[in-house]
């Protein structure tokens, strides 16, 4: 490999090991604007961050990404202890998730299976990126809220698949789109996003989102279920094409900031 190959492929590789938990930060920024909490770069942003690059890499094949996740265990475990009980209490839940999504060594986790994996990739950020910021006493009045992210990322996840469908096939992986197919996972997809453009204009009428910023939040839906299609006529680096959906995200995110910090 020429040295600037190697690079590049360095250089990528750590972006991607940092870009999946800046996503997830900016998720739960988006909550802590539609509840007025402020912006605050805080001990849970931190744990947050921490915890997602940790979640992602602490299991990896890759031994640089292995040390990396361990590196992160000081940042996770400080900004833990400084976190209020309730809440050191509350990241038992996707900590559960997590641990049961990949199983014990030698026994089948819920990454195997085909129908509960997306399903617990959705929970798994919609718990952190919206009930953990949030006072335990409003978490309810926030369920659909959770339950309309929880389609957002589902639907993401099942993009994800769709572009690992022929590594997941080498490596004898089954998984929700390998089953079903292109088009009906496509299909699929849409539905999830249309269940938490549902739920955003039921938040919108109990008065979590302004009308405008369910505009954009249906813009980003509807952005997203084109982009999903549109990937699977590009030819590029699987990891370019992963970075894109998380953009997804982002995307989401900061217009809902930028449209609740702005009065919108």
């Amino acid at each position: 490999m020429h040295p600037l190959d190697t690079i590049k492929t360095w250089l990528v590789g750590l972006f991607l090991f940092a870009w999946t938990a800046v996503c997830a930060v900016l998720m739960m920024l988006q909550t802590k604007a539609l509840a007025g909490l402020g912006l605050g770069l805080d001990a849970l942003a931190l744990f947050v961050f921490s915890s997602t690059i940790f979640a992602y890499n602490a299991l990896s094949q890759a031994t640089w990404r292995k040390w990396g996740a361990a590196l992160m265990l000081a940042p996770l475990l400080y900004s833990w202890w400084h976190l209020p009980w309730h809440l050191q209490l509350s990241i038992a839940a996707p900590g559960f998730l997590w641990g049961i999504y990949h199983g014990i060594p030698g026994k089948l986790g819920l990454r195997d299976l085909p129908w509960l994996k997306p399903f617990a990739v959705a929970l798994a950020w919609a718990a952190v990126t919206v009930w953990l910021p949030l006072a335990a006493a409003d978490w309810l009045r926030w369920t659909v809220v959770l339950l309309g992210r929880a389609a957002f990322v589902f639907g993401l996840a099942l993009g994800y698949d769709l572009i690992d469908r022929g590594e997941d096939r080498r490596q004898g992986l089954r998984t929700l789109a390998g089953i079903l197919g292109v088009q009906a996972t496509l299909r699929v997809a849409n539905i999830a996003f249309g269940i938490s453009a549902l739920a955003a204009l039921f938040n919108t009428f109990e008065g979590l989102y302004s009308w405008s910023v369910l505009v954009w939040y249906v813009f980003s839906l509807a952005l997203s279920a084109w982009l999903l299609r549109w990937q699977l006529r590009r030819f590029g680096p699987q990891q370019w094409q992963k970075i894109t959906i998380d953009a997804l995200m982002v995307l989401q995110a900061l217009g809902v900031i930028i449209g609740v910090g702005g009065g919108l």
